[in-house]
């Protein structure tokens, strides 16, 4: 019963997208499996800064920055010629659950304090990340643990100011790397590292003359990254700069020179895309765009997500579900997932609906204009023009073919079976009668 009114609903949703003249289906075909994006939910109030899904897309971690002063405040901020003081900012960190469709704030820290320089989550789980950078204190960088069950969030590691953070994509691993200080053992560029675990454990420490762009393997437990060298013989001059590849263990901590990578990790190909088109109408600075929902194929088609998109858009890693920003809030849209078959049906139903509703109003087009000149209906032909102004929108009349040979109301003596004309659809019309109602016919 549950499932029947959530069709009844999405073909509804698809009715009214089909009255959308020019406008994308609300409905997406990729092989086998079918997609419709349901009601916008909100994730998080304004202003977002960032925000990332959970490998399994049950969960996102976001940042959120928010002025703490109140509008009076801000008021008299702004009357001041000369202000004594910024207001006062904060950065939280949101956590929101797709299972319980809820959001909790689970970290907060004022601007002067510091400020919450990213969020993720540790490869294939549900443990999440934050780095924080305090501008205070004698811990001025500190990796954060995030549980998506419970949002209880920890500091597992702490280090210097140039610390810089670097996950594994599918390892419950990361890297924390620093530049280290010159000295009598370390030479000048040396990069220090350590291998750090979702739990906050040293799980090997390394270091580094160079350390360049990364690729990681296909299981995420090695990182690979170029490194460049001359080849110069006594006497003879310099040869092309040779290239070779370090290969780092995250397991060991071991580094170990290597020809090329054969097993690069690479992001799976999503079913469906997110892309952004500029709107065309009236001159506004910036001009708003619009994040669309594509599949590929002939069936695949184009869902309107939002007409407001402000450059963060994410599909979840299980497409069922897409998060962006919008109005500088965060809000998922879910996509109902169908079978294709059972998709095709919905279409054609809401095709057909859609074809019927315009027949429906053009019956009643045809009786109100009967009524205001004595009962009689016009004669047959095209009669459009004299329809119209009981439509008052053109598109109505698309597909609609006025048969009936016209004459007095009262000469009809079964109006309930008399055609007047029909309105032609994909693979049937809808027949329209004399006493208003309206009829689905197969071709």
């Amino acid at each position: 019963m549950r499932l029947m009114k959530v069709l009844a609903a999405v073909l509804g949703l698809l009715v009214a997208a089909s009255c959308w003249a020019q406008s994308p289906t609300d409905a997406i075909l990729v092989g086998d499996k079918g997609y419709i994006p349901l009601p916008p939910e909100l994730v998080c109030e304004p202003t977002v800064k960032d925000a990332q899904w959970s490998p399994e897309g049950r969960s996102v971690l976001a940042i959120r920055t928010r002025i703490l002063a109140t509008p009076v405040q801000l008021q008299k901020l702004l009357e001041a010629r000369t202000p004594s003081a910024q207001p006062e900012m904060e950065e939280t960190i949101v956590l929101w659950s797709a299972i319980r469709r809820t959001s909790q704030e689970i970290f907060k820290l004022p601007s002067h304090q510091g400020t919450v320089e990213g969020v993720g989550w540790f490869g294939g789980s549900d443990v999440g990340f934050a780095i924080v950078r305090y501008h205070e204190g004698p811990t001025p960088w500190a990796l954060y643990r995030i549980a998506a069950s419970s949002g209880q969030m920890k500091p597992i590691a702490t280090g210097e100011q140039s610390e810089l953070w670097i996950p594994s994509p599918r390892a419950s691993l990361g890297l924390a790397l620093h530049m280290a200080r010159p000295g009598r053992e370390l030479a000048a560029n040396t990069i220090q590292g350590r291998v750090i675990d979702s739990d906050g454990h040293i799980v090997a420490t390394f270091s580094t003359p160079g350390f360049g762009a990364t690729s990681w393997s296909s299981d995420g437990k090695r990182v690979y990254w170029r490194a460049f060298e001359a080849a110069r013989a006594a006497g003879a001059p310099p040869t092309p700069v040779r290239v070779h590849y370090n290969a780092l263990d995250l397991r060991t901590g071991a580094i170990t020179r290597i020809d090329k990578p054969n097993d690069i990790y690479e992001e799976p190909k999503p079913l469906l895309q997110l892309g952004a088109v500029t709107l065309s109408g009236p001159k506004v600075t910036p001009s708003p765009r619009a994040l669309l929902l594509s599949g590929e194929g002939p069936e695949g088609g184009q869902a309107l997500i939002t007409g407001d998109f402000q450059g963060l858009a994410k599909l979840s890693p299980t497409n069922d579900a897409v998060l962006y920003k919008s109005n500088d809030a965060l809000f998922v849209r879910p996509l109902l997932q169908l079978g294709a078959d059972q998709l095709r049906e919905l279409r054609a139903a809401a095709e057909r609906a859609e074809v019927l509703s315009r027949g429906k109003q053009c019956a009643l087009a045809l009786i109100m204009y009967a009524s205001d000149y004595d009962d009689v209906f016009p004669p047959a032909g095209d009669i459009s023009s004299q329809i119209m102004p009981y439509l008052k929108n053109a598109d109505l009349l698309q597909g609609f073919s006025y048969t009936y040979k016209g004459g007095p109301m009262k000469d009809i003596e079964q109006p309930a079976q008399t055609e007047l004309g029909f309105v032609q659809g994909d693979g049937g019309r809808a027949i329209l009668y004399a006493d208003g109602h309206v009829v689905w016919k197969k071709d």
